[in-house]
């Protein structure tokens, strides 16, 4: 072989090599890890793990992150380690419109000091927060409406009926009430908001379809208006009665969690079920109307965290299409340990963070048909 097939061959053997890298990529076009957002997330004073993740960029260039349970201080340096329970049911981080790694953590008054309060009052109540979007001096947040079933273990908890919204006040950032939605035949909405030309709001919703399953709906309302001007989707025409809407789409083995809208398409995410620490894959549904029709799901990651053959519990694939940039769009997704069949995570009452922390990856515009 001459010194030119040699050179050849060997930029040839690169790419291969390349192209196969254990990031959850498979190829071109694919997705990658996305290690410095991932680490705007590895903090150690105020909000320092939580899960769920959606955003909402506001006019003044600064966006709000939202977070479910979450462990809020109690970091101790030495051990890198936080205490087994979470302190809130919620918060919020504020991130720097310039600096991103700069976040301001959001809090509430009550015992706990979760950001949204829950009217029925805590324990027995709770909130999770969606996603929003903002509307003038006001910023909308969708909030799943929780409530203790009493029955110990990580599931003991389940609707506290129809979902709320809190209104919060722009740029001061403090939430000023809640109101709550009608009722919405078991579909929380809030899963993502894609404002259009023809004045109405369009919000993304999903349901769970048995055990493992899931579906996604569409409504719209006007953006001044989320409480009386709900319209569903039905597989046809728009209509009031939400027990008549019908899915966009559908996922036997995998849980939607956010709606959006990217360059010229319109995306759904999921993730595959991992309760039994085997679910790994994060797929994406498209469509060039935000009601469809969608696409066959695509996969587009495959989750790198790992121990021996186990995966963790994982959930929330969130698409953040205000942060876009020459890798693509942003997506994060949350991690919870491995349950009972992994690893333990919890030693002597104590736990690495990263066991809670959201991870971030990046998605070419190209793989999701949008430009």
């Amino acid at each position: 072989m001459n010194s030119y097939m040699l050179v050849v061959s060997c930029l040839f053997l690169w790419i291969a090599c390349k192209k196969s890298t254990n990031d959850g990529t498979t190829g071109p076009q694919t997705a990658t890890r996305d290690s410095l957002f991932t680490e705007h997330f590895r903090r150690t004073k105020g909000w320092i793990a939580g899960d769920d993740g959606y955003s909402i960029r506001l006019t003044d260039g600064r966006t709000l992150w939202l977070w479910g349970d979450s462990y809020i201080d109690n970091y101790d340096a030495a051990t890198r380690t936080i205490p087994c329970l979470f302190q809130v049911n919620n918060a919020g981080l504020l991130q720097n419109a310039t600096n991103p790694a700069d976040m301001a953590t959001l809090l509430g008054a009550g015992k706990p000091a979760s950001y949204f309060l829950h009217p029925g009052g805590w324990p027995t109540y709770w909130f999770w927060p969606g996603s929003g979007y903002q509307q003038g001096n006001t910023v909308y947040c969708f909030l799943d409406n929780i409530k203790t079933t009493g029955a110990n273990g990580s599931f003991g908890f389940t609707s506290g009926g129809p979902n709320y919204v809190a209104t919060i006040q722009f740029p001061a950032m403090t939430v000023q009430g809640y109101k709550q939605l009608p009722a919405q035949n078991g579909i929380n909405f809030g899963a993502g908001f894609v404002p259009h030309p023809d004045g109405f709001m369009y919000v993304y919703g999903y349901k769970g379809d048995g055990f493992v399953g899931s579906k996604m709906y569409v409504a719209r309302i006007k953006p001044d208006d989320p409480i009386t001007s709900w319209q569903y989707y039905d597989g046809a025409n728009w209509i009031t009665d939400p027990t008549k809407a019908a899915p966009i789409a559908s996922d036997g083995t995998s849980s939607f969690a956010s709606g959006f809208k990217v360059g010229n398409k319109f995306a759904l995410l999921s993730s595959e079920f991992s309760l039994g620490c085997t679910g790994k894959e994060i797929y994406a549904f498209t469509a060039d109307q935000p009601q469809g029709p969608y696409s066959s799901r695509k996969l587009i990651y495959t989750i790198p965290e790992k121990a021996g053959d186990k995966y963790p519990f994982f959930y929330f694939a969130i698409g953040h299409p205000e942060f876009i940039d020459n890798q693509g769009l942003l997506v994060t997704y949350s991690v919870n340990g491995f349950l009972q069949c992994g690893p333990e995570v919890c030693i002597n009452n104590r736990r690495d963070p990263d066991t809670y922390r959201p991870k971030a990856f990046r998605v070419p515009l190209s793989v999701l048909g949008a430009q």
